[in-house]
């Protein structure tokens, strides 16, 4: 009776493992419990028995793998693998060191965690615990465990520990060789080949380590093969092995035949199984199945070929029922996909199982690969159809909405001059923009405003009102001295020479009245006209001096006066009129001179308008004088206005000045001259004598 790998495994694990041994409940936690150090047991046997089986397949394997190497795969002689051999077979047979071979160390290993006499600090349950002899609530089924060792040269009475570790010791050895006997059907050839090799390595047999080598490839001949027909029969407890058929047959009967398509054997053990889902086998005599290949899939077992993933599916993995549909985002277009396309930026895919990716509508994108929707562009932006990124709105425009196609103008009166805006700004106050789209607002031009925002256009600075300055929200009023005569000035015209304007923000100038005057250009008033100067009209740019005989003291005059009588003016704009002086006089208004006084006449006083004549006993002979002179002796003047004196006629005399008539000479007296102050004595002259007559007696 053919009995497979995993069964013997798993009769050594139920020993290891199973209800042969006790089960501790988890609620015994203490180490220091018996029933925990037994559990503890029980791990430590079931490891063992691990580290056992992998240490003897490695010790047979290598040597195995190593002739595998030499041999098949280099070609080179097979004494080549004999030294590794001898190495590793010595694992299991050490004459020198038995406490080295493999079963020595597991034998070791179990007896610390299980020996209360090797272990006595650690291990507190008792060997008859382990026995099934002992007080433990649970203890270990004994006559199950005694009735399975009796398959590995038991005598069905499990005494000791030794007995119990030897009984484990074989049923490991046997699951290892069972694998090892799976693995390489050609063990007994090979082991056969190599002894030769191993026995050459030492002809004088002084090195343990080849006899030691030598008997366990002995012994381990003699278990595989205990009918010596070079045929692996390996026995194991109650069940045998036979040689296996080749791989994709199994037996019928005594005869090895092939698989039927849709299934396989790997080994030759055991019968052929169906290949499961995912897999197929397309010819009869097939070792293992065969995956599906990425692309494919088979849902069902038995199959002898593969489905193809339809368009919009795919597998990417070997082996696999179904195909899968390829998830939001993804698609594949064609039969066979072993993977989905990413739809590319500007499409996607919101469904599985898509053959194709749409493009993303106007107002929407996709920046990256494989999405199942699209994303409204933002306010500020927009998109055509298939966008993979959204257009910010360009300067002149904007968008309030998401998701929109298009950007609209900014309208007129606003502008925008960054991109990707939402709304347009408002022009300021002092600028416009007259046309949609603008980027700039523009400002407004001199001469005119704007004192609101959002303007389409500016508005002209009124009369009396100016600007000279672009992007202005107001006019400013013209200054005094100035004004703006109409609309929309970008300066104020200075008042003219003439006249003037007082007030801010005029229209006009006023012209300077009669006795004002301005001679400069931008004044706000007009000035009086100063003293010795007049003007009689409007506009005047200057005042006229007073000519001359005339004078104004006032200012802002309009007509000069006449000097009086008795007062003169001989310049220009005097401010008054100068008096005669003593001497002269002006009898008439508005002389530019004086007259002196003629001879015979005299002014004493300024400012007079007439002179006055000598007085009878005074003469003036010299024009201009302020005063008469007297008649010196010997002289006089009878009238008034004398320019001379007049002498005294001889016979006569005036001792006196300033007389008006000369005295006879009295008797006794004469007077020869004219113009004599006294009168001679002559001695009988009758008065009034010119001569004197001497007479003698």
């Amino acid at each position: 009776m053919h009995v497979s790998a995993a069964t013997v495994r798993g009769v050594v694990t139920a020993i290891v493992l199973g209800g042969l041994l006790v089960r501790v409940p988890p609620s015994l936690g203490a180490t220091s419990t018996p029933e925990q150090t037994l559990k503890n047991c029980q791990k430590a046997i079931a490891a063992q028995v691990i580290t056992y089986g992998k240490a003897y397949q490695r010790a047979v394997g290598g040597c195995m793998d190593k002739i595998a190497t030499v041999v098949i795969a280099n070609g080179a002689p097979i004494a080549g693998a004999a030294l590794p051999c001898a190495n590793g077979l010595r694992n299991l047979v050490n004459t020198t060191n038995p406490s080295k071979t493999l079963a020595a160390k597991m034998a070791t290993g179990i007896g610390k965690a299980c020996d209360p006499v090797v272990s006595p600090t650690k291990v507190h349950h008792t060997i008859a615990d382990i026995l099934g002899t002992g007080t433990l609530s649970e203890e270990i089924q004994a006559q199950n465990l005694n009735t399975w060792c009796q398959g590995f040269s038991g005598d069905g009475s499990i005494d000791d520990l030794p007995e119990w570790v030897a009984c484990i010791t074989k049923a490991a050895t046997c699951d290892a060789q069972q694998t090892l006997a799976t693995k390489y059907p050609r063990m007994l050839e090979w082991l056969d080949a190599i002894r030769a090799p191993i026995d050459a390595l030492d002809a004088s047999k002084a090195n343990p380590v080849i006899p030691d080598a030598l008997a366990a490839l002995d012994n381990l001949v003699a278990t595989l093969d205990t009918n010596a027909d070079h045929q692996i029969d390996l026995s194991c407890g109650a069940a045998s092995v036979t040689a296996p058929c080749a791989a994709g047959q199994t037996r019928s009967g005594s005869t090895c035949v092939d698989c039927p398509a849709g299934s396989s054997n790997a080994d030759g053990l055991g019968t052929c199984e169906p290949c499961p889902v995912g897999s197929f086998a397309a010819s009869a005599g097939a070792s293992t199945c065969t995956p599906c290949a990425v692309g494919k899939a088979q849902a069902s077992t038995s199959a002898t070929t593969c489905t193809t993933c339809i368009a919009g599916t795919f597998q990417d993995t070997t082996g696999q029922a179904t195909c899968k549909s390829c998830p939001p985002g993804k698609f594949s277009s064609a039969a066979g996909a072993s993977t989905c396309s990413d739809c590319a930026p500007g499409s996607f895919a919101a469904s599985a199982g898509a053959t194709t990716c749409a493009a993303c509508i106007a107002g929407t994108f996709q920046d990256a690969l494989g999405q199942a929707s699209c994303t409204s562009c933002p306010a500020g932006a927009s998109s055509g159809a298939g966008a993979s990124t959204c257009t910010a709105c360009a300067v002149g425009s904007a968008q309030p909405s998401p998701g929109s196609a298009l950007c609209a103008p900014c309208d007129l009166g606003s502008y925008e001059d960054s991109p990707g805006q939402a709304s347009c700004k408002l022009c300021p106050a002092g600028k416009f923009s007259s046309s949609a789209g603008a980027t700039v607002c523009t400002d407004c031009p001199v001469g005119k405003f704007k004192g609101t925002g959002g303007a389409t256009t500016c508005d002209a600075c009124g009369m009396g009102t100016f600007q000279d300055t672009s992007g202005q929200v107001s006019c400013t009023n013209c200054p005094v001295g100035t004004f703006a005569d109409s609309a929309g000035a970008s300066t104020c015209t200075a008042c003219l020479a003439g006249s003037a304007q007082g007030s801010l923000g005029s229209a006009s100038c006023g012209s300077c009245t009669a006795g004002t005057f301005q001679d400069l250009a931008g004044q706000a008033s007009c000035k009086a006209c100063p003293a010795g100067k007049f003007s009689t009209g409007t506009g005047a740019t200057a005042c006229t001096d007073c000519g001359v005989g005339k004078f104004q003291a006032a200012t802002g005059a309009t007509t000069c006066l006449a000097c009086a009588a008795g007062s003169f003016e001989d310049s220009t704009g005097a401010i008054s009129c100068s008096s005669c002086p003593a001497g002269k006089f002006s009898s008439t208004s508005g002389a530019t001179t004086c007259t002196d006084c003629s001879a015979g006449n005299a002014q004493s006083s300024a400012g007079s308008s007439t002179c006055s004549p000598c007085s009878p006993g005074a003469f003036q002979d010299t024009a201009g004088q302020a005063g008469c002179k007297p008649c010196r002796v010997g002289t006089f003047a009878a009238a008034f206005g004398s320019s001379t004196c007049t002498d005294c006629a001889a016979g006569k005399f005036q001792p006196l000045s300033g007389s008006t008539a000369c005295a006879n000479c009295v008797a006794g007296t004469y007077n020869p001259a004219t113009a004599q102050a006294a009168c001679f004595t002559c001695s009988g002259a009758p008065a009034g004598s010119t001569s004197c007559t001497c007479t003698f007696p």
